[in-house]
């Protein structure tokens, strides 16, 4: 085998492994960005290593697809087989390798700080149905005496991203007591100027219920939903909440 013959042979092989690094590049950074799309934020680490990671992916094609690639296919027909003296080719090849190998170390660490955030279902903040009444009390003014927990089940169709998503429901019939006086305190602002001031009696207290709805995984109520005298329909978003 000559010397061109074996020159040739390294420049087709050469160009058939940048021709694998870039689409393997490209498949990367497809894969990458879908990393965006999850329904979890990422962290400012995994912002800051996805970005990087896409900056040298992107520098890899580049260089690969317009210098490396197209240096390559000039030698190829110009029949001009040396490789080590052409910088126009060895220095883009060499970036191009290393910027690939940069963005898949980065996508690699990406991966580990998303996967290093998930909650473990040992992690969950409300677990259980008397962790969820025990936060959920914490939403609840001071003023306010909790009479009973009317309703406690788990729902579903409250996230606009994963309608599938559970969240605790907790309702509560919650009682405050208001004296005569303050119930009256609009009229007596009406009263004669020298009528005689009314008895501080104690009045039925007010009873109203309360909805409160609980991540199981932060532990953190999401809403606190105000009701009437009786129980309401639990609805969020217009969308009624449905029963797991």
């Amino acid at each position: 085998m000559t010397d061109d013959e074996v020159g040739q042979k390294t420049l087709e092989s050469a160009a058939d492994f940048i021709n694998i690094t870039v689409s393997l590049a490209t498949g990367a950074l497809v894969f990458s960005a879908n990393l965006t799309t999850q329904p979890t934020a990422l962290s400012s680490a995994a912002r800051i290593a996805l970005a990087l990671c896409w900056i040298f992916l992107l520098a890899s094609i580049f260089l690969g697809v317009f210098l490396a690639q197209g240096r390559l296919t000039t030698k190829l027909s110009e029949r001009n087989y040396l490789i080590h003296d052409d910088k126009w080719l060895t220095i883009p090849t060499q970036v191009h390798q290393w910027t690939f190998l940069l963005g898949v170390v980065l996508l690699g660490a990406t991966m580990g700080i998303v996967l290093s955030n998930q909650p473990s279902d040992d992690d969950s903040k409300a677990k259980t149905a008397s962790m969820a009444i025990s936060i959920a009390k914490l939403s609840i003014p001071a003023s306010f005496t909790i009479s009973k927990v009317s309703a406690m089940e788990l729902v579903t169709g409250l996230d606009a991203h994963d309608i599938n998503l559970a969240t605790w429901h907790v309702q509560f019939q919650i009682q405050k007591t208001v004296s005569a006086s303050q119930r009256s305190a609009g009229s007596k602002r009406n009263a004669a100027p020298f009528a005689s001031p009314a008895h501080d009696t104690p009045a039925p207290p007010l009873s109203m219920y309360v909805d409160v709805f609980v991540d199981p995984t932060s532990g953190r109520p999401l809403i606190v939903q105000p009701g009437l005298d009786s129980p309401t329909q639990v609805r969020f978003g217009g969308t009624n909440a449905k029963k797991r």
